[in-house]
């Protein structure tokens, strides 16, 4: 039919019939006027015009509801006809969609006359595309009238062929009996040819137009998408509440969840919900559970209960709701979780509701993933940052420490160098003087002079202690331990007479003893305890100042304090008091190896004890040092 279309002469002209035309119509030679055409020339020349303004139609108009007007209208001026219908099939009935030529009252009647495809005319014509030819509609059997038509008495209608399928008729009517000839019937197939593309442009045109509401729909509900920052959020919840808001405006009365699925447990979460009737659902969901939304999970398409009264799969949560809608949010990885819709109106959602519902799903699917795929590398990302930052504090403690030891060796080695030396000095002269001039000295002299050479000898052996103490039980911790049963009050006695003898010998010691005698102890430990702490009250105090030590040792107990009138412990250096080779920056040239008080505390932790000291500088010092006993290591 296109091709018939494309020539510059009427298609169902022929040409000799146009030269006929073209002689009719010549001017006479005596008048100067055109000859009148005959009827049939004149009937012709009308339908070729009206399928040509047709065919401009089709062209010119995407409108399909014009359109189908229009093209019964010229079809109608065509065939010299005043009333004409348009019908389409939709299921198992014929609707008339475009009416001409009939009163408001018969128009109205006809646009919701329903006939049913079943009749034996309709089924022939649909099955072998022939026309329906009613010369009286009072002798046609299966003849039904739309109401208000009672009066119609001839029809004619030829099938609207679109894709080999009959998808409707074009018909015309008359109040009198056999009132179409064989000629109208071919001349309603051209414009049953024009109807079928109009119905098929129909078709797209209104595809068009739904696809249009439809993204223009779309593209309202994720406008939040195009955020600048939306794909660098990290509030999960905000975003949730963005999208459940978004559908709410769009589709209005709707209460609309967002639940996330946790792969490894099964449950869901329920991020976000918006609605007019918010509802709340208590119970615990997990994809195993019954209901719309594990259905949905567990399938991975979209569920929907027109009317969850009769839908034995839905879970009652509210009872305003009457229908619900679960579209799954769909990623590569698989279902993440569900958009949960619920009215309370039946049926609420129609086709295009769901298709859009369903390419909104896809969008906020891939924001949601691509915000959780966010957080986690920043999680690993922050994660890595503290550990990176943890270990270089550890490595710069650990700098820092190895620094601060070698330095403190250093310092020791030559502390220790220097601690050495001078009783070394000391016996060294007090010998040469017993060599050399011991014939010349009186008893006095030669037994001072060997009590110096002892005293130099026993404050090199502690020391040396010291030293072997924390050498070998220092770095490894397998301090040596053996208890037994001693008598405490005869060590501390020999500890104190023996500073009297030496180096505590210009300084007034007090020594006090109260309770049971023995104890169950380490008794080489103890001895360095009271010999080290006794050691530091001679060092750091005045000549002729006042030293106390005082032991009380009860059933349950030993406590031993030692007192000084000292020149104190300064604040900045207690942290540090009981680290090795740590020295308090008063000390000044007051000889010392920086072990003692680390010695003490080893020993009181041996013993599971404890040790709390109070000093102030220039008034003294006191170490208060406590011994469960049946302690053990």
């Amino acid at each position: 039919m296109a091709d018939r279309l494309r020539g510059n002469h009427d298609p169902y002209i022929s040409s000799q019939q146009t030269v006929r035309l073209k002689r009719r119509a010549r001017p006479s030679q005596a008048s100067g006027e055109a000859l009148p055409l005959p009827a049939e020339v004149e009937e012709e020349l009308r339908f070729a015009r009206g399928v040509y303004a047709t065919t401009a139609l089709l062209t010119r108009v995407l409108d399909p509801e014009l359109t189908l007007k229009s093209l019964l209208e010229k079809a109608l001026a065509a065939i010299d006809h005043d009333r004409g219908t348009i019908s389409v099939f939709f299921g198992h009935e014929a609707r008339i969609v475009t009416v001409c030529g009939y009163t408001p009252e018969q128009t109205a009647a006809l646009q919701g006359f329903r006939l049913s495809t079943s009749g034996r005319s309709i089924q022939e014509s649909m099955t072998n595309r022939m026309p329906i030819i009613v010369p009286d509609t009072r002798t046609q059997p299966d003849w039904v009238f739309a109401p208000g038509l009672e009066w119609l008495r001839s029809h004619l209608s030829v099938p609207i062929v679109a894709h080999d399928l009959v998808i409707g008729h074009l018909g015309i009517d008359s109040d009198q009996p056999k009132a179409f000839s064989a000629k109208y019937v071919e001349r309603l197939r051209v414009f049953a040819d024009f109807a079928a593309v109009t119905l098929e442009n129909s078709q797209l045109y209104d595809e068009l137009m739904r696809d249009a509401v439809e993204n223009q729909s779309l593209h309202r509900a994720t406008a939040f998408l195009f955020k600048v920052n939306l794909f660098t959020a990290d509030n999960l919840l905000e975003v949730g509440e963005e999208i459940v808001r978004a559908v709410v405006v769009e589709f209005g009365a709707v209460d609309c969840g967002l639940m996330l699925l946790d792969a490894e447990t099964g449950h869901l979460t329920r991020l976000a919900r918006a609605g007019e009737f918010q509802v709340q659902a208590n119970q615990s969901l997990h994809i195993n559970g019954h209901g719309l939304v594990p259905r949905a999970l567990r399938t991975g398409d979209m569920v929907y209960a027109p009317d969850v009264t009769s839908d034995t799969h839905y879970a009652p949560n509210n009872p305003l709701t009457r229908c619900e809608l679960v579209v799954p949010l769909r990623t590569a990885k698989g279902v993440i979780g569900v958009l949960d819709l619920q009215s309370a109106e039946v049926d609420a959602f129609n086709d295009s509701d769901r298709r859009l519902l369903t390419a909104f799903a896809e969008r906020v699917a891939v924001v949601i993933e691509n915000i959780i795929l966010y957080n986690q590398v920043r999680e690993h990302a922050d994660n890595l940052e503290r550990r990176v930052a943890q270990r270089t504090r550890e490595l710069n403690r650990a700098l820092e420490r190895e620094r601060e030891l070698s330095d403190l060796k250093s310092r020791f080695i030559a502390r220790v160098s220097h601690e050495f030396r001078t009783p070394l000095a000391v016996m060294n002269t007090a010998s040469d003087l017993l060599m050399n001039y011991g014939d010349r000295m009186n008893d006095d002299q030669r037994t001072e002079k060997l009590t110096r050479i002892r005293n130099e000898v026993n404050s090199l052996t502690l020391m040396l202690d010291d030293i072997l103490t924390i050498s070998v039980n220092g770095d490894d911790g397998k301090a040596t331990f053996r208890p037994d049963m001693f008598d405490l009050k005869h060590l501390a006695g020999e500890a104190v007479r023996s500073l009297r003898g030496g180096a505590g010998a210009d300084h007034d010691l007090h020594y006090e003893y109260s309770g049971q005698a023995y104890l169950y102890a380490d008794p080489i430990w103890i001895r360095r305890i009271i010999q080290n702490l006794l050691s530091n009250a001679v060092k750091y105090s005045e000549p002729g100042s006042p030293i106390f030590l005082v032991i009380n040792c009860t059933e349950h107990e030993t406590v031993i304090r030692v007192q000084d009138q000292g020149i104190g412990i300064p604040e900045m250096d207690q942290p540090h008091l009981f680290d090795v080779f740590h020295r308090a920056v008063n000390v000044d040239n007051v000889s010392g190896t920086g072990l003692g008080l680390a010695i003490v505390r080893q020993g009181v932790e041996l013993h599971g004890g404890e040790i709390t000291y109070s000093t102030k500088l220039g008034t003294g010092t006191t170490f208060v040092i406590t011994l469960p006993h049946k302690s053990t290591r």
